[in-house]
């Protein structure tokens, strides 16, 4: 009985909230500016520490909004500050998207300020809002020290199926469908009873994360990472020999595989994107990283060097390895 009260609690306080202290509703999503400030990488490991992401403007009114936003609660930080949003073009020189869904920004909905984009000093591949240029967007150099916008969907957010009352303590409560209350229970109790991986996936015992190769499906190092943020996963994340080892005995063809990390926010220094956490432990194959025929920026294991590590060009077409913990 415990157990189940607090697993009923620990849905009543996914449906009852709207927004985590600090942040502030409007539409399906809420929006915070953290009181710290940093580079691009910076402010989407805040954000991600918050449980949200760099905020990804998708509407005219959402621009809007924002500027609003912006003007009410980061008004009275010194020297006309600027903010980091999610997009970005540092996977592909003048393609600009929102870098964690891959998703290119609509032309119609960018609200570049005068002259904007420009490379000004050299390569500018983050965006950011800058109140100086009345909360339009500029690109600017990713290691930047600026505040950052953050973004999470709504709790109350309402998915598709037929709503169902039910009276806790003498409150009514609204809660999504039954559905979505089962897929609540369902989740909870395959963690708390062990429950290992989907159909498909692999688990790894010593780490306690699942793996999948997904069939027949390649792309960039971007959409493979969209690709895996679909499946409610992340590129592999490899932090151990034991992990490296396990990953090698999940390949069985003579191809490369992107997994998490990148070096394209700071030549040299790899970081794992989905954590903006740096790589501690590595597995170069002879000679990487190498940055043959020009920049090479993702990472990838080599079927050349018995799935050692190297560096690759980010729009190469390579199989890809997707984690869940």
């Amino acid at each position: 009985m415990k157990v189940l009260a607090v697993l009923f609690a620990a849905i009543l306080a996914t449906v009852s909230a709207q927004c985590p202290s600090g942040f502030i509703h409007h539409g399906d999503s809420c929006y915070a500016i953290p009181m710290a400030e940093g580079s691009w990488a910076d402010g989407m490991m805040i954000c991600q520490e918050l449980g949200g992401q760099l905020a990804v403007i998708e509407t005219a009114a959402e621009q809007s909004y924002i500027e609003g936003f912006l003007q009410r609660y980061g008004g009275g930080l010194p020297n006309d500050p600027d903010f980091w949003v999610g997009g970005g073009d540092f996977l592909q020189e003048g393609v600009w998207k929102w870098v964690m869904s891959d998703t290119p920004i609509d032309a119609s909905v960018a609200a570049w300020a005068t002259g904007q984009p420009n490379n000004k000093g050299g390569p500018q591949g983050c965006l950011r809002i800058s109140a100086a240029l009345n909360y339009k967007w500029e690109d600017g150099n990713c290691d930047s020290v600026e505040y950052a916008v953050c973004e999470l969907p709504c709790a109350r957010e309402k998915a598709k199926g037929a709503s169902v009352e039910l009276k806790v303590q003498e409150k009514e409560i609204n809660m999504v469908s039954q559905y979505a209350v089962l897929c609540v229970f369902a989740a909870l109790f395959a963690t708390a009873y062990g429950q290992q991986c989907r159909p498909g996936w692999h688990y790894d015992s010593n780490r306690g994360s699942c793996y999948a190769i997904p069939t027949g499906a390649e792309g960039s190092w971007a959409e493979a990472m969209a690709y895996c943020a679909a499946m409610s996963s992340e590129l592999a994340v490899v932090e151990s020999a034991g992990e490296q080892a396990f990953l090698v005995s999940l390949i069985n063809d003579t191809l490369d595989f992107w997994i998490g990390a990148v070096d394209i926010l700071e030549e040299g220094v790899f970081v794992w994107a989905n954590r903006m956490t740096q790589v501690e432990t590595y597995f170069w194959g002879p000679g990487q990283p190498n940055n043959e025929h020009g920049r090479q920026g993702c990472l990838r294991l080599e079927h050349e060097a018995q799935w050692a590590w190297g560096d690759g060009a980010c729009a190469s077409t390579e199989y890809f390895i997707c984690e869940r913990e």
